[in-house]
């Protein structure tokens, strides 16, 4: 139903702002991020956003789930010292790409993680979800976004 792939990727460090609370709201971590990169100067130096996701929404109680709303840092970049540092280790990724509005991720990462990861013959590994947005509004439109979800595997 959509594209997925695997990759091997080095460990990585974001930079970001903690939610506590079901995913789906974590749009105000983002928020948060984003008044935070403008308050510093920093927009234009932030790579990518990612939403790093680190419990298992299957076995997770819903106001419990740990997100974090973050960015890579361009290099040489101090963080902000509102913003938490995020250490993902390195590893193997069963990657899905997702063309569409972030109001339509719900969709993919349930075919994710409920129809495609069981048949693949991989394991999930203890480690990060993410969600990549290599584009964003209003570079491109809403419709138009793409975001890659990395599920971490063995």
């Amino acid at each position: 139903m959509y594209p997925v792939s695997t990759r091997v990727l080095k460990a990585i460090t974001l930079f970001g702002m903690p939610h506590t609370g079901p995913y789906a709201e974590i749009g105000k971590g983002f928020e948060q991020l984003g008044a935070v990169l403008l308050r510093y100067g920093l927009n234009d130096r932030t790579p990518y956003w990612a939403g790093v996701y680190h419990d298992d929404p299957g076995a997770t109680p819903p106001e419990d789930l740990r997100s974090h709303a973050a960015c890579l840092l361009a290099r040489g970049v101090k963080p902000p010292p509102e913003m938490a540092r995020i250490d993902l280790p390195p590893g193997k990724y069963a990657v899905l790409t997702y063309h569409g509005s972030y109001y339509g991720l719900a969709e993919p990462w349930k075919w994710f993680r409920e129809e495609w990861m069981p048949k693949s013959g991989l394991t999930l590994r203890k480690a990060p979800a993410l969600e990549v947005y290599r584009t964003m509004v209003p570079k491109v439109t809403e419709d138009a976004q793409l975001t890659e979800m990395f599920l971490p595997v063995e």
